[in-house]
């Protein structure tokens, strides 16, 4: 889809596209000159109270950026034309650099309605630097600056209790931004890595308010609210998330937390067990590959500064996908799209090989429970330990889904669909994956067969897959406790559309087999204190090619009521609406946050929403509709309940 957006009398370049969920398999862009006025400012045309279409969204909140900020009307026409230029490029690593300026321009603009002083001056700073040439350096002097880079994030991850490291934190983000979209050259990166480096030990003594947080952090856990429900963000995003910010410059803060009054009381990031050569990635492992991006600080780090907000941070361990897909790389939560998600862009620094469809390098279920990831597992659970702070820890989300599925045979490796359909196992490896989605997406391979699903393992009234991911969290829980992380709490979360056999044709890999039973998972009381659904890409009505709340939820929340699953508190992760489209926000925020939640799924007592990459609020009415249902909601105004750890297991069923 090619959009333009018609500024009258002002010189502009329209390169602001629908953004990646609409349109992703065409991203190009028209742009359009146009005059300035006799004054020299940009003569803008009478917009709409409330824009009725995503131009006049545009020209509505270009004409605030230029009144707020004139000298940003300059940067935003030179921002333009490097966006345009840089798509006659055949240069892959440029390319891709440019979708991500390109994004983070529209982003930029579409925000400006939102934004404090303080801050509009600095998004036009960042537009100013923004139009600057590219000026990336070599793969080899990366690898020499990301030594460097993993220094200074050691110093920050060490000394961010004790120090006041706000402008430090600041600076990190600035070379983040700067770097991923390739606008610094290596003596403008090395330069502020010395900066940096030098400024850590420098900083004074960590304020006492920020001291006192912490000390009434420590030694607690988390707790659902008594009543109403939590709210977060899920900051996964796919073009340049806030899982690589550190400081309080994020958009999140910005606009959901300054700009709309609301308290955010839980944050997520994901991290996937390994890398694409194999290896583990730890919490405190700095330019995390699976980012595609050149920098990028550990999450333990990121973990820290949360905390430092009164936020609890949510990390969730996956296993690499071992499912099949069209779409199939290396990272499931990266690599593969999900319900309405953007694919990931290209790289715009090569970071290696990927695993691809080679499976004996991906660590699955089996591997935890014969015990390959137990010393990976305590050593970041007593990492987490050493914070001493409330952290929850959600494990292989979407477990209903590619966990589960190839969790079958006496290996625990074996795919279900290859025993349901023994057949397959005689097709070639590059003909087996497109012909299993095609019987996935027709629903042919979802039958129970019985005790072949049921004798390679444990209990034989139970299917092998579920109770293998069951008798993980058990493991994983007595490596939490064995390692002294009283201070974690443990969830799991199920794929979106469990349970919804209808969703096959659009989403093949949903977990809505006949085996694929909650009540399968059960792991008795006290192994997992949170129970919940991921990926929920929900559409407040019924729009073709997408889902409504009811298909994402009703299966899952039907057969939790049913099960012993009842008790267990409920959170939903990663939530969003199923497109992008700003002016229909207002919609999805009232039927989720105002009717779904508090009268039909009470049993929801955390809900985490993937923003900005998705729920974006530029829309006047989208932005009041999340004031109303969110910020003035009671259901929502809950501070986080925290308990001291030895009381966990005795107030968890209160």
């Amino acid at each position: 889809m090619r959009l333009a957006i018609t500024v009258a009398s002002a010189a502009l370049f329209a390169s602001l596209c629908l953004g990646p969920q609409s349109q992703a398999a065409d991203r190009a862009t028209v742009y359009q000159h146009a005059g300035l006025g006799p004054s020299g400012k940009p003569s803008i045309a009478v917009i709409p109270p409330q824009p009725q279409t995503i131009d006049e969204l545009k020209e509505l909140r270009l004409k605030q950026l230029f009144r707020r900020v004139p000298r940003a009307k300059e940067a935003v026409e030179k921002v333009a034309e490097k966006i345009r230029q840089s798509y006659s490029t055949s240069d892959s690593r440029e390319m891709a650099c440019t979708q991500r300026l390109e994004r983070l321009f529209y982003q930029l603009v579409m925000a400006t309605g939102t934004l404090s002083e303080d801050r509009l001056n600095e998004a036009a700073d960042l537009l100013s630097d923004l139009a600057g040439p590219y000026k990336q350096p070599s793969e080899a002097e990366l690898e020499q600056l990301r030594e460097r880079y993993k220094k200074v994030c050691a110093q920050l991850d060490d000394l961010i209790f004790v120090k006041d490291l706000e402008p430090a934190l600041h600076a990190h983000d600035r070379l983040i931004v700067r770097t991923a979209v390739g606008i610094w050259d290596r003596n403008k990166i090395e330069a502020e890595l010395q900066k940096l480096a030098e400024s850590i030990p420098k900083a004074p003594d960590i304020p006492y308010g920020r001291s006192e947080l912490l000390r009434n952090l420590e030694g607690k856990r988390l707790l659902p609210p008594v009543k109403g429900g939590y709210i977060g963000i899920s900051t996964d995003g796919a073009w340049l998330g806030e899982n690589l910010f550190v400081s309080t410059d994020r958009p999140s803060v910005g606009i959901l937390e300054e700009a709309t009054g609301s308290a955010m009381q839980l944050e997520s990031i994901s991290l996937p067990v390994q890398s694409s050569d194999g290896n583990p990635i730890d919490l405190e492992q700095a330019d995390r590959p699976w980012t595609d991006f050149p920098f990028s600080p550990p999450i333990s780090l990121w973990m820290k500064t949360r905390l430092l907000e009164g936020h609890v941070p949510v990390v969730c361990f996956n296993l690499l996908d071992r499912q099949p897909s069209p779409n199939y790389n290396s990272y499931s939560p990266c690599y593969q799209p999900g319900l309405g998600k953007p694919p990931h862009p290209v790289g715009a620094y090569d970071r290696g090989p990927k695993v691809g469809n080679d499976a004996s390098k991906i660590q699955s279920i089996q591997d935890v429970l014969d015990g390959k990831l137990d010393d990976y597992f305590r050593h970041n659970f007593q990492l987490i330990a050493a914070m001493k702070a409330p952290v929850l820890v959600c494990l292989f989300d979407g477990f209903d889904q590619s966990a589960a599925a190839s969790a079958f045979g006496s290996d625990g490796r074996t795919p279900y669909y290859l025993l349901v359909d023994p057949k397959l196992t005689k097709l070639p490896a590059e003909k087996l994956t497109a012909e299993v989605l095609q019987k996935l997406s027709k629903g042919t391979l979802v039958k129970d067969i019985g005790a072949e699903l049921r004798n390679q393992y444990g209990d034989p009234s139970v299917p092998d897959g579920p109770e293998r991911v069951r008798d993980a969290w058990k493991r994983i829980h007595g490596i939490a406790t064995a390692s002294g992380a009283t201070n974690v709490s443990l969830a799991a979360c199920a794929g979106a559309l469990h349970g919804n056999k209808k969703a096959l044709a659009g989403q093949p890999l949903a977990g809505a087999q006949d085996w694929n039973k909650l009540e399968f998972y059960w792991p008795g009381e006290g192994v997992l204190d949170w129970f919940g659904i991921t990926d929920v890409w929900a559409d407040a009505g019924k729009v073709k090619g997408t889902f409504s709340f009811a298909d994402c939820l009703d299966g899952f929340i039907q057969e939790v009521r049913n099960s012993n699953w009842r008790s267990t508190p409920l959170i939903v992760h990663d939530i969003a609406p199923a497109r992008e489209d700003p002016l229909n926000e207002d919609k999805w925020i009232n039927a989720w946050f105002s009717e779904l939640l508090p009268a039909s799924f009470p049993e929801l007592r955390a809900c985490l929403v993937s923003f900005p990459e998705a729920l974006t609020l530029w829309a006047p009415d989208g932005f009041g509709a999340f004031r109303r249902s969110v910020t003035s909601n009671p259901y929502f105004k809950q501070k986080a309940r925290l308990v001291p750890a030895k009381q966990q297991q005795a107030s968890s069923s209160q």
